[in-house]
């Protein structure tokens, strides 16, 4: 990519790890369901809501379980070559989604697919690399040119861009949106690998007083708006009560060689909670409030992506072992959950309170819907 030349060394490693991680994920989970089946103020946007309706085949009675969805048509991605992945998505309550291609957007209400309009100019190329929307009425964007879009349930914003806090380099990574108008994004210094949090609100960017002892941040993931984490690479947990950042929690745990592993995959919901994987997939670990402890008689997790949570009873994650299947956890325990179609490569996932999730299929501009029913 062209922009790459114009990111510093160190966020271009903060970065591809991420996007590593995230491929890493991905063909876990395709691992596991094949294993299974085998043996989540300016100009607005045009936002026609009126063009390029899809339905699916999910209307109210419809059979639990996935079903494909082509949206290039209400993406208005016909003929536009930049919009035929899907780059993000984040779910909310409602059911609502916000699907991002290059720079065209969608929107999904649980029964069809809507057009939402572009991000930026027609003729941009938007490399939308961070989503996330706290209801149908508000979502921010981030884009890998350190811009922002937000979106008001009718268009998108202009697109503005990132503050640079005094010492920072690279600019906002990692995004949550846990209320309307309120967000938090973390920019790492690609100098001293010092990590600075930028909350959002009011409309405006303002530092938190936040020190990452030199760890790399991984993911942020919000219950609500005083009850947020961050997971940092040395098996530090971050917790932000809406005011303040408490001292940092170390959490060890074993992965299942017996090996000293680190969290590093989190989502919460409200309730709060938070549910946790180790790089190496040994344990889950839960918090509903009051810290993160081994959840006793749950097997491994492979992962859970920071959208994965769509409540404090349903959150879908993927299992390893001779059992392997895509389950989801319902505060206590795992539960059966449809296995995807055989042989898809799932990408950006992400799940509603109301059992709805949404994920995107690799390289491709078609969407993968499940219902718990």
């Amino acid at each position: 990519m062209t922009i790459a030349s114009r990111i510093p060394v160190a966020r271009l490693l903060v970065t591809t790890s991420k996007v590593a991680t995230r491929w890493l994920r991905l063909a876990l989970v395709a691992l596991a369901a094949i294993l299974t089946v085998g043996g989540c103020g300016g100009s607005r946007g045009a936002a026609s809501r009126s063009a390029a309706a899809v339905r699916t085949t999910g209307e109210p009675g419809a059979a639990a379980g996935w079903t494909t969805v082509d949206i290039e048509k209400a993406l208005g991605a016909t003929g536009d070559a930049t919009a035929r992945e899907i780059t993000a998505i984040s779910c909310t309550q409602g059911p609502f989604c916000m699907v991002i291609a290059g720079h065209r957007s969608a929107t999904f209400d649980g029964r069809q697919f809507a057009t939402a309009g572009l991000l930026g100019a027609p003729q941009a190329e938007v490399d939308s690399y961070e989503l996330s929307c706290s209801s149908a009425r508000f979502c921010m964007a981030m884009t890998r040119a350190e811009t922002y879009f937000t979106w008001n349930g009718a268009g998108w914003s202009r697109e503005q861009r990132l503050p640079m806090p005094t010492g920072i380099s690279s600019g906002p990574d990692y995004l949550a949106c846990p209320a309307d108008g309120d967000c938090l994004a973390i920019g790492q210094d690609g100098a001293q690998g010092e990590a600075s949090v930028l909350r959002y609100t009011a409309g405006a960017w303002m530092s938190t007083a936040f020190e990452s002892k030199g760890q790399l941040l991984i993911e942020v993931a919000c219950a609500s708006q005083a009850y947020c984490h961050i997971v940092g690479n040395e098996g530090e947990i971050f917790t932000f009560n809406g005011v303040s950042w408490t001292a940092p929690a170390h959490v060890s745990v074993s992965d299942y060689q017996g090996s000293d592993d680190t969290m590093n995959s989190i989502a919460c919901a409200t309730g709060p909670l938070c549910i946790g994987a180790g790089q190496l997939a040994g344990v889950v670990l839960i918090d509903r409030g009051s810290g993160f402890a081994r959840a006793n008689g749950v097997p491994p997790i492979i992962d859970v992506s920071p959208g994965a949570c769509g409540s404090s009873t349903f959150c879908t994650v993927s299992t390893l072992g001779p059992a392997s299947s895509f389950k989801y956890f319902d505060g206590v325990r795992l539960q059966a959950i449809a296995q995807p179609p055989a042989g898809v490569a799932m990408n950006f996932f992400s799940c509603t309170q109301e059992a709805v999730c949404l994920s995107s299929v690799s390289q491709s501009d078609q969407a993968l819907i499940y219902r718990r029913g």
